[in-house]
């Protein structure tokens, strides 16, 4: 049963995003999708600066030498 709700609430959150996406103003949403991208390459660029795990041909160059 508890799948069965998790299900129905996953469902109902797809459908009313599904429904903003539709209605949603084209130039809106353009410009927060840039922002939105913008962000996950700082992020993403921070996480690995980090972690230190940027690899480049078998060699792994880490942040503190």
């Amino acid at each position: 049963m508890q799948y069965f709700l998790f299900g129905l609430l996953a469902l109902g959150l797809a459908m009313l995003a599904i429904r903003t996406f539709s209605q949603a103003n084209p130039a809106v949403l353009a410009r927060r999708m840039q922002l939105a991208a913008g962000w996950g390459a700082l992020a993403l660029a921070v996480v690995v600066a980090i972690r230190g795990t940027l690899a480049w041909r078998g060699v792994r160059y880490t942040a503190m030498g």
